[in-house]
């Protein structure tokens, strides 16, 4: 009797423990870790596509209208673009991360890059680090909203 006393007991607790699991909502469908990581990369890999072909249009519709310092973002990517040609422009994630509040991701990445400057014969390798923060859009797009560090464009 007791056997099934406990055993009644145990279903009831296992019924609730299904129910209230249930009930419980998952916070506004934050993507994974991994998620942010894939995401991150082909973002970035698009605004360094951009970046060194140097479609200016293209680049700009990376950019969040709202972004601050947007104006200066652009003048800055101009004049490091006449400077040189970039030869080549790598990046390792270190960090992303998703904040389902504000709608952003954010991302810490190492870069290193070669270009060769107007006039000179051999190319110049700078490196450093960056941190960007891309902003979810109405249109479901992310567009690049802030970039701090080390910037490598």
């Amino acid at each position: 009797m007791k056997k099934i006393f406990v055993l009644i007991l145990s279903l009831f607790f296992l019924a609730g423990y299904g129910h209230a699991k249930d009930a419980v909502r998952p916070q506004a469908e934050a993507p994974q870790a991994d998620e942010a990581f894939v995401l991150t990369n082909k973002l970035i890999a698009g605004i360094v596509l951009a970046y060194q072909n140097y479609f200016k249009d293209m680049f700009l519709m990376n950019i969040a209208q709202d972004a601050p310092l947007r104006d200066k973002l652009i003048d800055q990517i101009d004049r490091n673009v006449n400077a040189g040609k970039v030869l080549e422009l790598n990046y390792f994630i270190n960090q992303a991360f998703f904040d389902a509040g504000k709608k952003t991701l954010s991302a810490r990445f190492n870069w290193e890059k070669r270009a060769q400057p107007q006039g000179a014969t051999e190319a110049v390798l700078s490196k450093g680090e960056a941190e960007v923060v891309f902003k979810h859009q109405d249109d479901g797009n992310w567009l690049l909203y802030q970039i701090s560090g080390n910037n490598p464009f």
